[in-house]
């Protein structure tokens, strides 16, 4: 799965160039480092550095969440992340939320990133899925 994984990413940059969208994949259950991050972050991470960003530059991260009902109300959990500072959110695809946090892609935002959208979306009936983020070559 993980060499599916790298061949997709490297499609990906192939057709869009260095400034595509990398996104994070969750393949089943993982455990989480001391940072926060997953496996597919850390991938996502050195994919976009690999890429020639520049982590410290501010730019939009999406995040994803879905219910674990279908049919669940997606407004409470629009409400509580919109309310965050840094963060929007909108209804999303399949009945889900996209957020989108303004910011930094390094290790330590990323793992706040991530700790919250978990936090939010449990106490809301959600599963978080993942984040992408554009590479940022300059600031």
């Amino acid at each position: 799965m993980r060499a599916a994984i790298a061949l997709f990413l490297i499609a990906v940059l192939t057709a869009c160039g260095p400034r595509a969208e990398i996104t994070s994949v969750r393949t089943g259950p993982q455990a989480k480092d001391a940072a926060g991050l997953y496996p597919a972050d850390r991938d996502v991470l050195k994919n976009l550095a690999d890429n020639g960003d520049m982590a410290d530059c501010a730019r939009p991260i999406d995040h994803f969440l879905y219910p674990l009902t279908a049919g669940a109300d997606v407004a409470p959990l629009v409400d509580a992340i919109a309310a965050r500072d840094g963060w929007t959110a909108r209804p999303g695809r399949l009945g889900g939320v996209h957020a989108v946090f303004t910011g930094p892609a390094t290790v330590a935002s990323g793992g706040a990133q991530i700790a919250l959208m978990e936090e939010l979306g449990a106490a809301h009936r959600f599963n978080y899925d993942g984040w992408g983020a554009p590479v940022v070559p300059a600031c």
